[in-house]
């Protein structure tokens, strides 16, 4: 078990079977691996009729709200630059409970940046759809599906007593 903190909060922790250490390169390789990445909550202080530029500031509170949990068959933490680079069977969940399938994944702990350089198939709520890349800012919550493609779409009807 690893946590790792940026900032004095918690950022990611990650769950493994069985690891190998290179102190030479500063890596970590770890066997079936999970992966839980926090999110940030994005608070606005307007509480005074006299708001300076301080307090009309976007604060960023940092809970233990999981933004997504991954799992894969083998990760690698480098730690000299905080990267996990996670490989074999990857699979994302997210809050809203959308998940995304691949065989690569990168997370950038620093910058709170996740990368899908590889294809990807997302699953949501009455749709199916894959694409050539993705990468989502933790941070921002913002999800960019490079070359997108909508392969099924369920329409939902509502029904009215």
């Amino acid at each position: 078990t690893i946590n790792d903190y940026q900032n004095e909060r918690k950022s990611w922790k990650l769950v493994g079977n069985r690891a190998v250490v290179s102190d030479k390169s500063n890596r970590m390789r770890v066997e079936k691996v999970k992966i839980w990445v926090y999110a940030a909550d994005n608070v606005s202080d307007n509480d005074s009729d006299n708001v300076s530029i301080e307090k009309s500031a976007v604060v960023k509170n940092f809970s233990d709200q999981v933004a997504i949990y991954i799992t894969a068959d083998q990760g690698l933490i480098e730690k000299h630059d905080n990267r996990l680079t996670l490989s074999g069977n990857v699979v994302l969940w997210s809050e809203d409970g959308s998940e995304a399938h691949t065989e690569t994944a990168i997370y950038d702990a620093k910058k709170e940046i996740l990368t899908i350089p590889k294809p990807v198939r997302m699953l949501g709520e009455g749709h199916t759809m894959f694409g050539s890349r993705l990468t989502y800012d933790v941070s921002e919550g913002i999800l960019n599906l490079k070359e997108p493609i909508l392969v099924r779409y369920d329409n939902i009807t509502l029904k009215s007593n």
